[in-house]
């Protein structure tokens, strides 16, 4: 009975603190989404160089874009940690099983 209770109170304590990570996360985004539609560096400053100015600008998006792209398709660390707790708890049944209640459950 014990063993339950703990587990699952482990079970809220983790998806708890997936959800903090995916707001987290999603803050951290509308921060960069934020800071691209913000020019970071006044164009009056640099007159002269604005084209070289204006093809950094274009270059540094697209790498916040790239970086933005790959960690949205890595799985978080919190749903590792979550996987990796549900082997610990059921070692006997198939993991193809528990990943698949993982991906319907979360």
């Amino acid at each position: 009975m014990l063993v339950q209770q703990c587990a699952k109170f482990l079970y809220h304590f983790i998806v708890l603190d997936e959800e903090l990570a995916r707001r987290l996360q999603s803050e951290d985004l509308l921060q960069v989404m934020r800071d691209e539609s913000s020019p970071a560096v006044s164009p009056a400053r640099h007159s002269g160089s604005s084209i070289t100015l204006i093809t950094d600008e274009q270059y540094a998006r697209s790498l916040a874009q790239q970086d933005i792209k790959s960690s949205m398709s890595q799985p978080d660390l919190s749903s590792q940690l979550k996987k990796q707790k549900l082997y610990e708890l059921y070692p006997q049944a198939d993991k193809s099983f528990l990943d698949e209640i993982f991906s319907t459950c979360g």
